[in-house]
């Protein structure tokens, strides 16, 4: 079964710094596993200019501003199972 073991936790930053939401799972090696993160329902996507990143399951945004504020789901699916947790972020 694939189930998240790191859950992301609320932070609180300062306006202009760097949030990282770490997020990761405990799964069978056998089965490949996908992260996404969204916030209030809609996904978030890396930028083009890479203020806002993903590696491996954890999210990171540079340059926080009051609009990124908010619940960010992570979930991590796989054909062994899906699970997710949410983290507050304040600016």
């Amino acid at each position: 079964r694939t189930v998240i073991s790191v859950p992301p936790t609320d932070q609180r930053v300062i306006k202009g710094t760097t949030a990282i939401l770490d997020c990761n799972a405990t799964h069978d090696p056998r089965v490949n596993i996908s992260f996404k993160w969204d916030r209030g329902g809609v996904p978030v996507r890396p930028s083009s200019g890479g203020r806002v990143s993903m590696r491996q399951g954890s999210l990171t945004i540079g340059q926080t501003w009051s609009g990124d504020i908010g619940d960010y789901t992570c979930t991590v699916t796989s054909q062994a199972g899906n699970d997710s947790r949410f983290a507050r972020l304040e600016v």
